[in-house]
């Protein structure tokens, strides 16, 4: 879903504007290139330059359009076929700093500040954090695992990569989730549900019978950010934060790789792991010792 709402706002607020009104057998590579070069001088918000990456997601969609066109012998040759992208700087990631998390997690609201301690101590996506639910919460081991996702739209999805996994927590972290629950097992009695299921959502909707939407986290997110003077921070990037303060601090890069689930790690680390390394259960504690400020040698 979200791919789609992409390509459809490439082609709505970007390409129809541009050159919709061009015929396509009449759309030369220089009308192409010259698109490029508009966008990135106008193209965005304000009349403002449009990013390089949305540019090269423009062109991706215009050359998968045009390649359909010409799969329907309605043109001889894609005119975007070798195009040249304007060049300039990429997205980079802004990684928060460890104080900066402190200050973000402890200005947030409950069950926000929940959902970053997770994010930060597992390195886990939105969508992942929303998909969980109860089940997945093991406190005696101070475990999480990882299985699904959750679509812009509200519908489940496996994780980004395929992987699934089980992460170590540390202690601070794993009590904030055990107050969490304890608080939600509280209001779930309080509307006369009885015992909360154990395949509970987390983080449910208000009617309980969804998680929460990802745009929701987004919104307030932002606001939170904002407010502590992470501008620009997107919640995506406490994902890599984890990555790159775990490597700063002496963490082998297998055991991140593996942490976060990333595509090439070894088939091991793409289904459930029974048994949680050592080295894994040190980076949970070590991630509670960077943003709770415990020592990690006695947590």
């Amino acid at each position: 879903p979200a791919t789609r709402a992409g390509n459809v706002q490439c082609v709505k607020d970007w390409i129809n504007p541009h050159i919709g009104d061009v015929r396509i057998d009449r759309l030369t590579l220089w009308r192409v290139e010259t698109f490029y070069r508009t966008l990135r001088t106008e193209g965005g918000h304000g009349g403002g330059p449009l990013s390089v990456g949305s540019v090269k997601r423009t062109h991706s969609v215009l050359h998968a359009a045009l390649g359909e066109a010409v799969r329907w012998r309605l043109l001889q040759a894609n005119p975007a076929t070798g195009a040249r992208r304007p060049k300039g700087e990429e997205f980079e990631a802004v990684v928060p700093g460890v104080d900066y998390i402190r200050r973000v997690l402890w200005a947030a609201s409950e069950h926000l500040r929940v959902i970053i301690a997770l994010a930060v101590s597992t390195g886990a996506r939105r969508g992942e954090l929303l998909a969980l639910k109860w089940d997945d919460v093991d406190e005696s081991e101070s475990t999480i695992s990882i299985s699904r996702s959750v679509n812009a739209d509200g519908s489940l999805k496996s994780t980004k990569t395929k992987a699934t996994g089980v992460v170590s927590v540390g202690a601070e972290t794993m009590g904030l989730v055990s107050a969490w629950r304890s608080a939600q097992e509280g209001r779930w009695a309080e509307v006369g549900k009885g015992s909360m299921p154990a395949d509970m959502w987390v983080f449910p909707s208000t009617g309980w019978d969804r998680p929460l939407r990802v745009g929701t986290i987004s919104h307030q997110w932002r606001a939170l950010a904002d407010q502590v003077g992470l501008d620009g921070v997107r919640f995506h990037d406490l994902r890599h934060a984890t990555a790159t303060h775990l490597v700063a601090n002496g963490v082998d890069v297998r055991t991140v790789s593996g942490r976060l689930r990333h595509a090439s790690t070894s088939m091991t680390l793409d289904v459930y792991t029974a048994k949680i390394t050592e080295s894994d259960v040190a980076a949970g504690k070590l991630l509670d010792g960077l943003v709770y400020g415990t020592d990690p040698s006695e947590a």
